[in-house]
């Protein structure tokens, strides 16, 4: 009776000193947080429902910060627009980062709002993001591109190049949306349109606040070296001239019809286009709108003089003009076509 006694007492006192063990190893382990991969081992100390704590961004031996002024940024338009302005990007000690900051803006819930979105990475190739409201001012209206109504023929070689060839000849340009010129930043191609020796041009242009616009125009292409856009003051004044001339005279040949200044109008996509031998020509794509005083389409109500044979090469003018509804004609326009 004395020895179970006494064997009950010991394995008593054993199984007493081997939870207080326990007790402690646990005490321990979650008092200094010992990492998942090791309590991870140990089967009674793991546990599935570990509290997740909020990741900072280390280059080196230090934190990664990106500050960032309190309240929002407004611009208006004046002066040089800056994302990064007393932005700065720190270690932990307060020491400049070497580590490099990418800006990107995105739009932000309201009318002229936007959203900076900043960000950088350390050494260690863990990334910290921060953000900052952008306001545009009230005159901000977005990107616009401007397009001359009398875009010139320009020469086939020049596909390439262009943008900077219309952009120099004073034939398009490009504001930021505050009235800032960002012609420079226009992008553009150009593929033929038909079979008529016309080129569809697609430009688009996106400012500093990532906001774009585009717009597509037809330009007429000379197969040869004839054409130009660098044109001086003189010439363009002189075509100015002998085009208002040619519309005085091509009046006189529908002084039967009843000319009104305030009334129809007719416009061109150009007044010099070059087709092949042979190919096919519509002279409905070379018409870009025909309207009364009051806005409405005359579609139904153009007319045109001349012919274009396209199995003989040589060159050929149209005559066209629209009627509306009173009888009134618009100022006669007109096309030559260059079969080559």
């Amino acid at each position: 009776m004395n020895a179970f006694k006494k064997f009950f007492n010991t394995t008593l006192m054993t199984i007493i000193a081997i939870i207080a063990i326990v007790n402690l190893i646990a005490l321990f382990v979650f008092h200094y947080r010992i990492p998942d991969a090791i309590t991870s081992r140990i089967p009674f100390l793991s546990s599935n429902n570990t509290q997740q704590t909020a990741v900072t961004t280390q280059q080196g031996t230090g934190t990664l910060q990106i500050l960032v002024p309190e309240g929002a940024y407004e611009y208006n338009g004046d002066g040089e627009f800056d994302p990064t302005a007393d932005v700065s990007l720190q270690n932990a000690d307060g020491s400049e980062s070497s580590a490099i900051l990418t800006v990107d803006i995105v739009n932000g819930n309201a009318k002229n709002t936007k959203i900076i979105k900043y960000s950088a990475t350390g050494d260690n190739n863990i990334t910290v993001r921060a953000e900052r409201t952008l306001t545009l001012g009230d005159s901000y209206k977005g990107p616009s591109i401007k397009v001359s109504d009398k875009l010139t023929k320009i020469n086939k070689a020049d596909i390439t190049d262009l943008t900077n060839i219309l952009a120099g000849g004073g034939y398009i340009s490009a504001d930021d949306g505050f009235g800032n010129d960002i012609t420079s930043d226009i992008k553009s191609s150009a593929a033929p349109y038909g079979s008529s020796g016309t080129y569809q041009l697609d430009m688009s242009v996106k400012n500093v606040f990532g906001d774009s616009t585009s717009v597509s125009v037809p330009v007429d292409v000379a197969t040869g070296g004839d054409a130009s856009t660098k044109k001086s003051a003189e010439e363009k004044k002189a075509e100015a001239s002998t085009e208002a001339q040619s519309e005085s005279e091509t009046e006189s040949e529908v002084d039967d019809m009843v000319l009104d200044p305030n009334g129809p109008w007719l416009k061109l996509t150009a007044d010099y286009v070059t087709i092949g031998v042979g190919s096919e020509f519509n002279f409905m794509a070379y018409i870009e709108s025909a309207k009364d005083i009051n806005g409405n389409d005359l579609w139904t109500n153009i007319s045109m003089e001349g012919s274009v044979d396209t199995n003989t090469p040589g060159e050929y003018k149209l005559k066209f003009w629209c009627t509306d509804n009173n009888g009134n004609v618009s100022i006669v326009k007109e096309l030559t076509v260059s079969v080559e």
